[in-house]
């Protein structure tokens, strides 16, 4: 009997551009920005994306928009997400601290504060005048295209 075996590899689809943001603002601030200045139309999905950590349940909130006119889907998602721990102190056991634990959608990319996906199968997007765009936006520190290839964990990225 032969055994068949399918590689996850040949599946995966390089037709996305990856920007990588700075920016201390919240999320949903950061897709009203987006919004006005790209002239899209981020809306917050009903389901965050999801990840089971070691020390519990991360929640990214995810934002997309799927424009007709470029025939593309914009995703905006935050990189970090901050569990919280209650464990008990152990000197004093009458108290319980409160930990807080940093975790990444993009572990590589640790200090990445939010992900703009573009998923461009027509490759009419400028990615270069989408980073002029996203970097006059004045609480966004920097914002740079991220090497797809180079990712470790872009399995992470698939949100449909």
């Amino acid at each position: 009997m032969t055994v068949n075996k399918l590689v996850l590899d040949a599946f995966t689809e390089d037709d996305y551009k990856l920007i990588a943001i700075h920016s201390s603002i919240e999320a949903y601030k950061l897709a009203f920005f987006l919004n006005k200045l790209l002239d899209i139309k981020l809306a917050r999905e009903e389901c965050d994306v999801d990840f089971n950590h070691k020390h519990g349940i991360a929640y990214y909130p995810l934002f997309s928009y799927f424009s007709k006119s470029l025939g593309c889907n914009y995703y905006l998602v935050a990189n970090k997400y901050k569990i919280k721990r209650e464990e008990i102190v152990l000197h004093d056991q009458l108290f319980l601290e409160e930990e807080k634990i940093t975790t990444h959608l993009l572990p590589e990319y640790k200090n990445v504060d939010y992900l703009l996906k573009v998923e461009d199968s027509t490759e009419m997007l400028s990615v270069k005048k989408l980073l002029l765009d996203i970097n006059k936006i004045q609480q966004v520190v920097t914002a740079y295209e991220v090497d797809i290839s180079t990712l470790k964990s872009n399995e992470n990225l698939i949100f449909n």
